[in-house]
């Protein structure tokens, strides 16, 4: 394993710190709901005039397709680039516990992690060895990058 315990380095890239986890966090949550929001607006057999309320947990068709754009947001652009829009904000990327790019299936195991529920919350006591638990289950990692 590359992974210095002690310096919280991977490789040569420095571990992400808390602080940017949260903004990456921020960022991919609020696009991944807006960008939801509107595409169960976009595909609803109702006009749009007529469903200024959209409550997902009544309507199962819309839970569907939010959680299936939740699924292809991170997966596609983590299987594709190794970061998502938020990542790509802070000069990260995900790799893997040895510094390398994750496989496709350690990437559809790292998005589905993140349905888990109160996932979310274990990025509130990572430390700079630990990661959120997406990372820890996947052996991934989030790295600065140049």
């Amino acid at each position: 394993m590359n992974m210095k315990e002690n310096t919280g380095m991977v490789g040569s890239h420095p571990r992400a710190s808390r602080g940017t986890r949260f903004i990456n966090w921020v960022v991919d949550y609020l696009l991944v709901v807006f960008g939801g929001f509107f595409l169960i607006l976009s595909v609803s057999a109702h006009p749009i005039k007529h469903r200024f309320h959209v409550d997902i947990w009544e309507d199962a068709p819309g839970t569907v397709i939010l959680l299936v754009w939740w699924f292809l947001y991170y997966f596609i652009l983590e299987m594709a680039l190794g970061r998502t829009l938020g990542k790509f904000i802070t000069g990260t990327k995900v790799v893997t516990r040895e510094g390398e790019k994750p496989s496709a299936g350690t990437i559809a195991l790292r998005t589905l992690s993140r349905f888990v529920p109160f996932e979310a919350l274990s990025g509130f006591w990572i430390s700079d060895t630990k990661g959120c638990w997406h990372d820890d289950w996947t052996d991934t990692v989030v790295v600065k990058t140049p």
